[in-house]
Parts: C-alpha cells; structure tokens; sequence
C-alpha cells in the first residue's frame, strides 16, 4: 500500500491499517510517540525517494544519450548521402 505524496500522510496510512488489522475504532497505542517524529521520518523517506528519482533519471539519461547519440550520427550520414547525391545529379545535369 502506497502513501500519497502528501507531508505526514503515513499518519493516516498508519491508521487505516491498524483499524483494519485489529478492527479498532480508537488510536493504537505510541501513536503520540510516531506522530512526536513523524516530520523527521517523513524526511528521511523524502530523501531516499529523490535519491531514487535522480539514480533512474541519470541511468535513462545515460541510456538514453548512447541512443540519441547513435541516431544522430546516422541521420547526419544519411544527409550528408543525399546532399551528394543531389549535387552529383546537379553536375550530371549541367
């Protein structure tokens, strides 16, 4: 079960799922004690979720840059192909 990205919203996460698992209507006990640190968890599950962005950000753009760099190589020697061409159907016209 995912959390939204919402600050101190596994406070709620935490909630539903005790009421589910014990079928409580009331606060579980050491929810003062969670909600007391919550903000430095919370911070602590933020940082590693931006580590995780950047690390597969810079993996597909690592990727992605050996692809893109293939495909431009190509296409730049495709143009360069039918610009001789062209120039070569010029002289043969003349």
């Amino acid at each position: 079960m995912g959390a939204a990205p919402v600050p101190q919203s596994s406070i709620v996460l935490i909630m539903t799922s005790y009421q589910t698992t014990f079928g409580g209507n009331g606060e579980p006990p050491g929810i003062g004690l969670i909600i007391a640190i919550e903000w430095l968890i919370d911070r602590f599950r933020t940082m590693t979720n931006i580590c995780g962005d950047l690390t597969v950000a810079a993996c597909v753009s690592a990727h992605s840059d050996k692809k893109v760099g293939k495909l431009i190589n190509k296409s730049l020697d495709e143009t360069s192909k039918v610009e001789e061409d062209q120039e070569e159907a010029a002289k043969q016209m003349n």
